[in-house]
């Protein structure tokens, strides 16, 4: 812990030495007057008050020794306190919450004790926030004094401005004297993780328009009728030739003498799994506003509508490898952790899509429906060839396009912006049709998106894989 001297002691210090050279300049013109004085030069009589003048020498000594002395002794002092106390100081923050969705708030307190039986003068607390929060109420620092045995505390609110994993702190403490002539400060490493999930806008509008369709939600009720026990019962039914012989109502055949079979109603569940490419690439866009960031919301609201119709889902995150897998499952504690995955999603890397099919494939046996992320902007063999494996191994694929110039090139402001951007799009549209014309052959989807339509477009495709039974179990 160092000890560093202000610009206000500096200006004390060239005041006292200023005051010794001056006395001892006076004492050395009292020589010279006596000298010229023994060789018969006498000048009193150009400069009447000098006698006077020489007369403040020793005064000025002795206050340039007290201003001296004053400076140490509140070195020693300073040194002390800052040495014992400095280094005992408790600290503890408190979040209310500290996961939360993007947009959301989360207050922090911050309680600093001082254990010690020294009075902290002026201390000034700073907790270090990352700038993915926005301060909406107090402030993260305090310039305040804290007694022997004393605590103090400073308050403010957050607002998680960006998705993802962040860490608040440390603490930062600076101790001054009350002269403000030394200043030390040390580092407390308190940190406390808040974790930010994606955007809850998007699920809070679909619970919106729950509740104006009377709290139904799309593909909700999803009813065949399916021959066989454990569902609800639907109808009796004229026996045909195709339908086992186990299902037919024997009681009803006793009393009709017609071979009637039971129908009865289900819905059919189906099992997904949103893989999001967590490339470099899809790290580009505006500030909070990436290409990640928007598959992400996307996979939240996709999440949450499954949770909400029974079905099985997982995440999936790659890109040279794979970064985070959730096997697909169900219920609230399984959604939880799917947002958690998906805070976590950080740009990285080159997409590799068949190494992530084929991790899928060893850990998930079974058909299943996908719904893949990328801007595709990785080698085309490999994207191709991905799809390829998908398909040999009973996994039905749909492919989201984040369109880079829309989510990358800002709106023009002139012809020239504007001629560009048009260069830039035609540019990428080549090859986006070159790659979709390749997969689409083999019977995939692959829908290009907008910042505006991502959601809509990614809700959409799991709302017709629903009522096509597509990853059915």
């Amino acid at each position: 812990m160092k000890i560093r001297l202000t610009n206000v002691a500096g200006v004390y210090l060239l005041i006292s030495f200023f005051g010794f050279y001056l006395s001892f300049s006076l004492y050395q013109l009292r020589y010279l007057l006596s000298f010229l004085a023994s060789i018969g030069i006498n000048v009193g009589v150009l400069f009447p008050n000098i006698d006077g003048a020489i007369s403040l020498a020793p005064w000025l000594l002795v206050f340039s020794g007290i201003l001296l002395s004053a400076f140490i002794l509140s070195y020693l002092r300073f040194s002390m306190i800052a040495r014992f106390a400095l280094l005992r100081l408790e600290a503890k923050r408190e979040i209310s919450s500290d996961k939360i969705f993007q947009g959301e708030m989360t207050s922090v307190c911050v309680k600093i004790r001082n254990p010690t039986f020294f009075d902290l003068d002026r201390i000034l607390i700073v907790d270090v926030v990352p700038d993915t929060f926005d301060i909406t109420f107090g402030e993260n620092y305090a310039d305040t004094f804290i007694r022997a045995g004393g605590q103090a505390e400073m308050a403010y609110v957050l607002r998680a401005a960006s998705r993802g994993v962040h860490l608040i702190g440390p603490l930062n403490i600076l101790l001054r004297d009350k002269m403000h002539f030394f200043v030390s400060s040390i580092e407390i490493p308190i940190m406390s993780e808040v974790r930010v999930f994606p955007s809850y806008s998007d699920i809070r509008r679909l619970e919106i328009a729950q509740k104006s369709m009377g709290g139904f939600l799309p593909g909700q009720h999803t009813i065949l009728k399916i021959k066989g026990a454990g569902y609800d019962f639907h109808q009796l039914r004229q026996f045909d030739h195709s339908d086992p012989i186990k299902l037919i109502d024997w009681k009803a055949f006793a009393r009709l003498g017609k071979l009637l079979v039971r129908e009865y109603l289900g819905e059919r569940i189906i099992k997904l799994y949103i893989i999001i490419d967590t490339s470099y690439t899809m790290g580009y866009g505006y500030r909070r506003l990436t290409k990640l960031d928007f598959a992400t919301r996307a996979g939240a609201l996709i999440a949450y509508l499954a949770k909400r119709l029974q079905d099985f889902f997982g995440v999936m995150l790659f890109s040279s490898t794979v970064h985070n897998f959730v096997k697909a499952a169900r219920g609230r504690g399984h959604f939880m952790r799917v947002l958690s995955v998906l805070a976590e999603a950080e740009p990285e890397g080159i997409a590799n899509l068949p190494g992530a099919i084929r991790y899928l494939i060893s850990h998930e046996p079974r058909s299943c429906f996908l719904i893949i992320i990328s801007d595709l902007e990785s080698d085309i063999g490999a994207i191709v060839e991905g799809v390829k494996i998908a398909l040999a191994n009973k996994l039905k694929p749909t492919i989201i396009v984040p369109m880079s110039p829309f989510f990358e090139i800002p709106s023009p402001g002139s012809s020239f912006k504007q001629m560009f951007r048009d260069a830039v799009m035609i540019e990428y549209l080549r090859r986006i049709n070159a790659i979709a014309s390749k997969i689409t052959q083999y019977g995939v989807k692959v829908a290009p998106v907008s910042p505006q339509n991502i959601v809509s477009v990614v809700l959409d495709s799991y709302i017709r894989a629903k009522h096509r039974f597509i990853g059915a179990i």
